[in-house]
């Protein structure tokens, strides 16, 4: 069941939803996408009995587990393992597979040292923005581009940890270096898309993304068709995210036509059929991913859409199953995770305590946007308002205006005693999006 807060005193209607704030970053690719890598995808088989994914052997993994074996010093097979497991996260792999890439990365340089061996260092890096340690993936960025400068990896490594991080002008300094050394690539202007974004500059992301696909388009070979369909789908989300649900459906199915049955689509897709009311049409995409995905962020959003639909009861199972997910997850080391138990806390199980607890935890990892505002809106339901004014006003210091921060703004200072600036950042919720209090995941 939904958690309910009052609504602004300067707006009028009644108890609205204190809704989540769309994190500004690279969609729930948020499992550190490598642009530019094509990668052999296994497939995945419905849940048993038991609830739990069963994953079919994979040819690839087992050819590189078995080279590594027989030769525990193969520094390449354990990179190129390393790798196809990430390719496999991105693809919706259960996200064990990014602690399985990490420790493929850490073979890799115990065989061959990190100056020797830069190519295990990326993978250490990139295995490390899966799993949200942005700043060991820092480390190992500003590790590559001080050894090896000329290399792009360590650039697009620092660049997006930093930007995790929260460090925007640092991230814009190591990507500004990244379209020197690769000007007009897709990758590159991709990270210019996101930069945008952060400023608030959506026509200008747009538009980046627009060239992105283009040059990926024009490049052709393996992995242009993935590149294609990630551009249609952040150009959607940025037309969901400004309450054009019609335009950003076009482009979701784009990147299906694109990309057949990639997850991430089918996803965003299922989130625009909710919001515009279509709750069967979101929950026949929802099933089947909830089914063949080991991804509890799916169970949750098949939840959501199912309490949209006025059918609580069954919402209630995927929830639940949603937080065992989540729980193992954490306690696994996936701080991917932690960010999203923030989130279930305040919105679903109503533990203001609890959401408190593991958005400060996520807060040790980053200190973006994203994380500040999990931090207001769970002291906010603590009745900590000067708290969550304080936390709220650091999700506010960036140049970024998603209109479910700005709500959650507009709740918090009125909530504080402050109805002029709540009326504020209400009014410019509604001109971001005049959508904003629609159906949406949590992302």
């Amino acid at each position: 069941m939904a958690c309910w807060m009052t609504t602004p005193a300067t707006e009028p209607v009644v108890r609205m939803p204190f809704r989540r704030a769309v994190r500004v970053r690279s969609l729930g690719m948020a499992l550190g996408l490598k642009l530019g890598l094509a990668g052999v995808f296994g497939a995945v088989v419905p849940a048993g009995a038991a609830g739990d994914v069963v994953l079919p052997v994979d040819p690839v993994v087992a050819f590189l587990e078995e080279r590594v074996k027989a030769d525990p010093d193969d520094s390449v097979a354990w990179n190129r393992l390393g790798g196809h497991l990430l390719a496999r996260l991105r693809e919706g792999g259960e996200p064990a597979l990014a602690a399985r890439a990490q420790r493929a990365a850490e073979e890799s340089l115990r065989a061959v040292p990190a100056a020797q061996n830069p190519a295990g260092v990326v993978l250490r890096g990139e295995a490390a923005l899966a799993a949200h340690r942005f700043a060991a993936a820092r480390d190992d960025g500003a590790f590559l581009v001080r050894e090896f400068p000329h290399r792009t990896e360590g650039w697009r490594i620092l660049g997006d940890a930093e930007f995790e991080l929260g460090a925007i002008d640092a991230a814009e300094r190591a990507w500004a270096e990244l379209a020197r050394l690769e000007p007009k690539e897709p990758a590159t202007e991709i990270r210019g898309a996101r930069l945008a974004q952060a400023r608030g500059k959506n026509a200008e992301a747009a538009r980046r993304l627009r060239a992105a696909q283009v040059a990926a388009e024009k490049a052709g070979g393996p992995g242009s068709a993935d590149l294609v369909a990630w551009c249609w789908v952040r150009r959607g989300y940025l037309d969901f995210c400004a309450g054009r649900t019609a335009a950003a459906e076009t482009a979701y199915r784009a990147a299906l036509a694109a990309r057949p049955g990639w997850f991430a689509a089918e996803d965003h897709l299922a989130e625009a059929l909710a919001a515009r009311g279509d709750f069967d049409g979101a929950l026949a995409l929802y099933r089947p991913l909830a089914e063949r995905l080991r991804r509890p962020e799916i169970w949750q959003a098949l939840g959501d859409v199912l309490v949209a639909a006025g059918r609580a009861t069954e919402a209630a199972g995927w929830h639940e199953r949603a937080l065992a997910g989540y729980l193992a997850e954490a306690s696994a080391g996936n701080a991917h995770y932690f960010h999203h138990l923030a989130g279930f806390y305040a919105e679903v199980r109503c533990e203001p305590a609890e959401a408190v607890r593991w958005a400060r935890r996520d807060l040790e990892l980053r200190q973006s946007a994203a994380a500040w505002d999990a931090l207001g809106r769970a002291l906010y339901q603590s009745r900590d308002y000067a708290g969550a004014v304080e936390a709220q006003e650091k999700a506010l210091a960036g140049e970024a205006r998603d209109a479910h921060l700005l709500y959650n703004a507009a709740l918090i200072f009125d909530a504080a005693g402050k109805p002029d600036r709540a009326a504020v950042y209400l009014r410019a919720a509604a001109a971001a999006n005049p959508r904003f209090r629609g159906f949406h995941v949590h992302r």
